[in-house]
This record gives C-alpha cells, structure tokens and sequence, in this order.
C-alpha cells in the first residue's frame, strides 16, 4: 500500500488534520481529523511503500498496546483509509 499524493498532514493547535490539495486528490480541503496515534502513522508512511504488518510494527514501538489490539487498530485505520481514498 502507500499513501496517494496531494493529501498533507497538517497540525492546528492540538488538532491533526489530513488535507487534500492539488489534482491528484479525490477530495479537496479538510478530509479528516486525525487523533494522535493515526497522525503518528501518516508521518512514518507518508509517500512510502507499507504493509499492515509494518503499522502494527509501528504502533509496538511507540505505544503500550498489545500486538492484538494494535493489529485490530490498523485493520481499522486502513479500512478507514482506503474508504476516503487516501491510500491505495
């Protein structure tokens, strides 16, 4: 998988907001708030090559959670992802 260009992770005050912009987008403007640990994922893949595996990865590394509910995590993040079209 990997993230589709023109979406830009964009911090205001503690807010984390996922934004499209340019032609290559499917939506254009605010798409969605991110809460701390999906920014944090946005950031490590950003224009890269992933897996599910390399997010639950992640997630270990920075946060106290358990293998199970890491992976149920990411399985709902990337469901979320791919419904908004951001990554492919």
């Amino acid at each position: 998988m990997k993230t589709v260009d023109g979406y830009v992770l964009k911090s205001l005050g503690s807010q984390n907001l996922l934004v499209g912009m340019g032609a290559n987008v499917a939506h254009s403007g605010v798409l969605r708030k991110m809460n701390e640990s999906a920014a944090y994922l946005w950031k490590a893949i950003e224009g890269k090559d992933f897996t599910e595996d390399m997010l639950v990865d992640l997630l270990l590394e920075e946060y106290e959670v358990s293998r199970e509910d890491a992976q149920e995590a990411v399985k709902d993040l990337i469901k979320d992802w791919m419904e908004e079209k951001v990554i492919e």
